[in-house]
């Protein structure tokens, strides 16, 4: 198997609460498709990880990033900083759905969580907004 990717030397930190262990890590297709003593395997890149911590992609599970979806360079910062998905809403404070009477009020309450609204981003509904989020090539997972 030739793999995309191999991250090699690093220390695996696998979430389980076990202590890392040093392997490494063959990626194919975007996912993880082995762990450990890749030595004699072959990777169109190879990042040398030594002395570095591979970990799985961290979750932001208290997000306020309605608006920010739609911005160009979304998920940049997130990717930098480990984060793989974020959740946004799950407090009840969030753009969609905000149509109609009260929408001006509370795009002005949220601004100062979210920044400006965008334009692109349709909340007269959540089937409106999330019709437009998944047209969105972001690099970062959102829930």
């Amino acid at each position: 198997m030739v793999f995309d990717t191999i991250l090699r030397g690093g220390t695996v930190m696998d979430g389980s609460g076990k202590a890392g262990f040093r392997a490494d890590v063959g990626m194919l297709d975007g996912k993880i498709a082995a762990v450990g003593n890749l030595t004699d395997a072959r990777a169109r890149r190879i990042l040398d990880v030594t002395g570095r911590l591979v970990t799985p992609g961290f979750i932001d599970i208290h997000r306020h990033a309605d608006a920010a979806i739609f911005r160009p360079g979304f998920g940049d910062a997130e990717l930098s900083q480990g984060l793989t998905t974020i959740i946004n809403g799950n407090c009840g404070l969030s753009a969609a759905p905000s149509g109609g009477t009260y929408q001006a009020e509370i795009f002005d309450y949220l601004t100062p969580v979210t920044g400006p609204l965008e334009a692109l981003m349709q909340t007269d509904s959540m089937g409106t907004y999330l019709q437009a989020a998944k047209a969105l090539a972001l690099p970062v997972n959102v829930g």
